[in-house]
C-alpha cells in the first residue's frame, strides 16, 4: 500500500461486501470513514491516512467506484479536505450532505463530554464501539476517534432522516 492505512477490519469482512447507502466521512487527510445500510446499520468503519489532497480524492473515488451502490456521502468538517470530499461525492452523482461535529456532539454525547475535544473523541470511541456490538459486528480493535466520529455523524443522519420522515 501506498498510503497508511488504519484498519478496523469487522468480523465478517463487509468492507468488500458493496452493501452500503452512506458513506459517513469525518473529513480530513486523518479521515475516518463508515458505511451505513439503507436501515442505518453500520457495516463498517475504517481510519485512512492521507499524505496530500490528490491521494484522498483518488482514495475516495476508487471507494465511491468499489460501493456503486452508495446513494448518500456525509461530510463532517470542512476546510480543503472536507470540501475535495463533498466535490468527489457530487461528481460520483451521491446526494452529498454537509455537518459540522457541534450537530452530532450536542445530539448525541453526554453533556460532559462535549465540553472538550479529548473527552468527545472518546465517548465517540465508546459509543460505536457499543454500536456495532448491538448490531453483532464485533471490532477487532475499538475505531480511532476519527472513525468512530464518522460512525455517530452517520447515527446523526439517521436520527435526522426518521425526524424527517415523522414530519411527513
Amino acid at each position: 500500500m501506498t498510503r497508511t492505512q488504519t484498519m478496523h477490519r469487522l468480523t465478517d469482512h463487509s468492507y468488500t461486501a458493496g452493501t452500503g447507502w452512506l458513506l459517513a466521512v469525518d473529513g480530513g487527510l486523518r479521515a475516518g470513514v463508515a458505511m451505513f445500510d439503507r436501515h442505518g446499520t453500520p457495516l463498517w468503519c475504517r481510519s485512512f491516512h492521507y499524505a496530500t489532497i490528490g491521494s484522498m480524492r483518488r482514495a475516495a473515488r476508487a471507494l465511491f467506484f468499489r460501493h456503486a451502490q452508495l446513494e448518500h456521502l456525509l461530510v463532517e468538517g470542512g476546510g480543503a479536505a472536507g470540501g475535495a470530499w463533498q466535490r468527489e461525492g457530487t461528481h460520483a452523482g451521491l446526494q452529498v450532505h454537509a455537518i459540522g461535529a457541534e450537530a452530532w456532539r450536542r445530539a448525541l454525547l453526554p453533556a460532559h463530554a462535549v465540553r472538550s475535544g479529548k473527552d468527545s473523541k472518546q465517548a465517540a470511541v465508546a459509543m460505536a464501539s457499543a454500536l456495532f456490538r448491538r448490531h453483532g459486528k464485533a471490532l477487532v480493535r475499538p475505531p480511532a476517534h476519527d472513525a468512530a466520529e464518522a460512525v455517530m455523524a452517520g447515527v446523526y443522519f439517521f436520527s435526522m432522516l426518521q425526524q424527517t420522515d415523522g414530519q411527513d
